[in-house]
């Protein structure tokens, strides 16, 4: 059984839980890298998200710092998943029509986390990012 969900609404269900007909979810999970058996489905699903764009010097090393949580991950027989978000830099768009786009894609970073991992009902995740002012990664 996968771990409890304080959070969860009562009476909800997991994507690994699904009975019957619905149960199509979980056999979509055999085709990713982390599903290799019935019995994986008893590991904790961690999503390892990370802001990360190789014209950003703040963030282009995010992906493989992801990729190193996820391989640790894996060694510690949990399953991982990692994904990206946006992310603009302050430093380039400063003075420039960029910088409109910068505050807001905070928020949207955030909405594009809560939903990847909401959504496919990750039991915890990482969430690696780095601003030029100061560093920032939250669990």
């Amino acid at each position: 059984m996968p771990p409890q969900d304080p959070a969860r609404e009562e009476g909800a269900l997991d994507v690994r839980e699904m009975p019957g007909e619905a149960n199509h979810e979980p056999a979509m999970l055999y085709a990713t890298d982390g599903i290799q058996t019935d019995d994986d489905f008893q590991k904790a699903m961690v999503g390892v998200a990370s802001v990360w764009y190789e014209g950003n010097p703040c963030n282009k090393h995010l992906l493989g710092l992801g990729q190193e949580i996820k391989a640790s991950l894996t060694k510690s027989d949990i399953i991982g998943y990692q994904f990206g978000t946006v992310g603009v830099s302050d430093g380039i768009s400063m003075g420039t029509r960029g910088m409109s786009f910068s505050l807001q894609s905070r928020d949207l970073i955030a909405d594009q986390v809560e939903t990847a991992a909401g959504g496919h009902h990750l039991d915890v995740f990482f969430h690696l990012a780095f601003n030029s002012s100061s560093p920032l990664t939250s669990l």
